[in-house]
């Protein structure tokens, strides 16, 4: 540490009586003329509103009876919303806050506040290092010789190891104050020196949270928190459904360290599985409402919320890929008399080596829109062998409007509905929003969902290859 020549910035502070009775924050903004500035917090990937501080000539302050919880905070200066960002910590909460409009940040002052104090030293030593690093970047990328560009490499990675000893020794030398633990969150994990990828993304996923606090409430309350969660499940860990339940049971037994932390968590991967990145990964969802929700491991949640949970997780199960599908009897659509007959088709009868279950909806604009791309590959889905299977979801009062639909759009598929929802096909397919496609195989098991018609027709192109059975070549 003495050869790279670092100073550490190390914050002592008393703690005087008053600071334990509550949060104060004063400030003084020139050249503004609003009534009120908000304040607001973050949460994860998202801010939100906290309280109204009422200025007076470009003064005022907020007196609370208790401390704020630390975290990322925003002061907002309407009408237009400009912002300034500071850190609340554990440094007693005793703040002046002094700015000119318009240029609220670039004039920011923050008086009384060690966490800001450490956390600004930080931010201009990195700034400083990152653009002494985008310029030897630069250099690397006009560099002729080899042997240069393995100087410049070499002084970039100096680089990097003295910036990333600094963010350790620094977090190390202040761990009592929020910031010192914001900025060993921040802090990148670096692989072995080794020409072996597989070494270097093992020891990234397996260390991947060496730094982050997870007994630290605070983090819920940045952005930081979202940013690594994103990251470490989308880049490190195989999108497979066993390896990613592996992975967030991993992420929540850490998160045990702290309440705040755990529920953040827990509900993040809950939303985040909902709508997964990768098809396939609403089963985690699933998992996390049957593990977690349904066996009270979640006592935040309220009995309204866990039932629709429950009921959600339910119907997905259903319909998760390689599940069979769910055999309906509807009744069909006679093209001919434009008319929904008595008659019921059954999914099981038909015989193709795929399938594709399109729920719709009458005077849907999404549902009319995927009509007129799936008539596009209709015809060469049907030269393959294949079939659309489509159940409108009008009920017996909506009837007429399925059919005006069916004859405008002239759909050339198999057209049907459960009127009378004796078949329970929207329950069955999960059809709390429309449009939905689902492609089954040969046996009915599900093989893809959660995607459109274009890429309904790659992933169809992609299994009849690997089936032996050739589709036509693709009109341009």
């Amino acid at each position: 540490m003495r050869k790279l020549s670092l100073t550490i910035y190390l914050l002592i502070w008393t703690w005087p009586m008053w600071a334990w009775q509550g949060a104060r924050i004063e400030i003084t903004v020139r050249n503004y003329d609003e009534d009120h500035a908000i304040l607001a917090f973050q949460y994860g990937n998202q801010v939100f509103s906290l309280d109204t501080i009422e200025l007076a000539s470009g003064h005022g302050i907020l007196q609370l009876d208790s401390l704020l919880p630390a975290g990322s905070y925003f002061l907002l200066f309407p009408p237009d919303n400009q912002w300034v960002e500071f850190l609340v910590g554990y440094d007693g909460q005793q703040y002046k806050i002094q700015t000119v409009a318009p240029y609220f940040s670039d004039s920011l002052r923050i008086i009384g506040s060690p966490e800001n104090d450490l956390f600004n030293y930080y931010r201009t030593f990195m700034r400083a290092h990152l653009d002494s690093a985008a310029h030897i970047q630069a250099q690397i990328a006009q560099a002729k010789e080899q042997f240069e560009i393995n100087r410049l490499q070499d002084s970039l990675d100096a680089l990097g190891r003295k910036v990333r000893h600094y963010q350790e020794a620094l977090a190390k030398a202040n761990n009592l104050l929020f910031a010192g633990k914001l900025i060993a969150a921040l802090i990148e994990v670096e692989p072995p020196n080794s020409s072996d990828t597989m070494l270097a993304y093992y020891y990234m996923r397996n260390h991947y949270w060496d730094y982050f606090d997870f007994s630290e409430p605070g983090l819920v309350r940045t952005s930081v928190i979202a940013d690594k969660l994103d990251f470490w499940l989308d880049e490190l860990i195989p999108p497979t459904v066993d390896s990613v339940i592996a992975a967030v049971n991993q992420l929540l037994h850490k998160a045990q360290a702290n309440e705040q932390m755990h529920r953040f968590v827990l509900t993040y991967l809950l939303n985040k599985y909902y709508r997964p990145p990768f098809m396939g990964l609403d089963a985690v969802f699933v998992y996390l409402v049957n593990e977690y929700y349904a066996k009270g491991k979640a006592p935040w949640i309220d009995e309204q919320t866990l039932r629709r949970l429950l009921t959600d997780a339910h119907m997905m199960q259903g319909v998760l890929i390689g599940q069979p599908a769910p055999d309906v009897a509807v009744q069909l659509f006679d093209k001919t008399q434009g008319t929904f007959t008595d008659s019921l088709i059954r999914l099981y009868d038909l015989q193709a080596p795929f399938i594709v279950v399109f729920i719709w909806k009458p005077g849907c604009p999404a549902c009319r829109k995927t009509e007129d791309l799936l008539k596009q590959y209709y015809p060469q889905w049907k030269a393959m062998g294949g079939e659309v299977f489509s159940i409108t979801s009008a009920t017996y009062q909506e009837l007429d409007k399925a059919v005006q639909d069916a004859l405008e759009k002239d759909m050339p598929w198999i057209v049907s509905a459960d009127p009378y929802l004796k078949a329970r096909a929207m329950q069955k397919y999960y059809a709390t929003t429309v449009p939905k496609l689902y492609l089954l195989d040969a046996d009915k098991r599900i093989i893809a969902n959660r995607v459109g018609p274009e890429q309904l027709d790659e992933f169809i192109r992609a299994y009849m290859e690997q089936h032996a059975q050739k589709p036509p070549i693709k009109d341009e």
